[in-house]
């Protein structure tokens, strides 16, 4: 089966108060930029410079500037007297959410458990499920279904006594995505077809798409009907590119080119795979790397040029092994074991299939699929 992106939402739901957000700030970011260098520099205050580096960090974050961006919220992290405040939880989720966007899951996931031992302090239920929500994505990127799905469940149960449908449906767009991870398309079809419903009649335009998407790829994988696969993902392209979202645009991107891929059309599969690539190194994003390598590999193998594919692939093992994204080192295992089988390096090629086996028996064991099966019961 071939891989591709899915949107895996992060459930951060509101942007902290604070930034400007009117026409004087929209029109001159750069003014105000600046205007905020100037408070940081005369205020003496801890707290008061601590939000002013957030502020100032948030411009740099909407900007894909996420190296600046990181450092100036651990500065305003470090400025904090007191780290068990609402303060030092917004910053630490908002760290957490650049290393997730750069693939860093380990320190995403390090960042966004700080958050949540805060908020359980505080007995703040509301973000508490946003944080359940966030540290269940980290975990599927890991390849742990079983913690991912648990924390989903814990996300989901308080968005359901408080009717926060905006929740509900960003969880049922995750649980959608570890469902078809595990095989389970029908299921996933149906979870993704209820955040969809939620999010239009939310007018939610961003988690519209993360939701075209998605059903574009379990189409896909449910039905091989790869026009209606193709349908929904330029729907969301659509989408993405009146956001000037360009993670999302590059995810589709690479969508587009694999369903090119799996009708042969090759030379449109590589050309959208190179976009997606750039993209992704642009933002340095490098999840989205790993995988548009993985797809380029694949197209190269399919061309038969295998010198290049065995580049690609392990250029994106290299990547993936960074990253310790354990779902991906699993593929390019399979698609090395393949390439060296038809290249007959025997040797290498039961290497390759030695690993691949015993990572996905790992990824893939009962438990997990017992999990799986009680989200049918809901």
């Amino acid at each position: 089966m071939n891989k591709r992106f899915y949107i895996y939402l992060i459930v951060f739901l509101f942007s902290f108060p604070g930034l400007g957000t009117g026409d004087a700030f929209a029109k001159k970011p750069e003014s105000k930029k600046d205007s905020l260098k100037r408070e940081i520099d005369k205020n003496e205050n801890n707290l008061e410079k601590s939000e002013l580096f957030f502020q100032l960090a948030k411009y740099y974050s909407g900007e894909d500037k996420n190296d600046s961006a990181l450092y100036l919220f651990n500065t305003a992290y470090q400025l904090l007297s007191d780290t068990l405040t609402d303060e030092a939880d917004k910053i630490l989720n908002e760290i957490g959410l650049i290393y997730y966007h750069q693939g860093d899951f380990a320190d995403a996931l390090s960042s966004f458990k700080k958050a949540l031992q805060i908020v359980i302090a505080n007995n703040d239920s509301a973000m508490i499920a946003r944080r359940y929500g966030n540290i269940g994505v980290i975990y599927d990127h890991l390849g742990d279904y079983v913690k991912s799905i648990a924390y989903y469940q814990k996300a989901l149960k308080i968005f359901e006594e408080q009717d926060f449908e905006k929740g509900m449906a960003f969880i049922y767009n995750n649980i959608g995505v570890i469902s078809e991870e595990m095989g389970n398309s029908e299921n996933a079809l149906l979870y993704h077809k209820k955040a969809l419903k939620m999010k239009t009649a939310l007018n939610d335009k961003s988690g519209m798409g993360n939701s075209l998407n998605n059903i574009g790829v379990v189409y896909e994988q449910l039905l091989s009907n790869y026009d209606s696969s193709l349908f929904y993902h330029k729907q969301a392209l659509k989408v993405f590119d009146e956001l000037g979202d360009k993670r999302r645009i590059a995810i589709s991107l690479s969508n587009i080119g694999v369903i090119h891929w799996m009708g042969h059309e090759i030379d449109s599969a590589i050309f959208y795979s190179e976009k997606a690539l750039g993209i992704f190194k642009l933002i340095n994003n490098e999840d989205g790397i790993s995988s548009a390598f993985l797809s380029l590999g694949r197209d190269y193998f399919e061309k038969e040029n295998y010198q290049l594919a065995e580049s690609y692939y392990l250029q994106s093992l290299r990547t993936s092994k960074k990253i310790n994204s354990r779902k991906r080192i699993t593929e390019i295992y399979e698609a090395l074991a393949k390439l060296y089988n038809k290249t007959h390096q025997d040797n290498k090629a039961y290497l390759y299939h030695v690993k691949y086996t015993a990572l996905k028996d790992s990824l893939l064991n009962e438990e997990n699929n017992r999990q799986i099966a009680e989200l049918k019961t809901r």
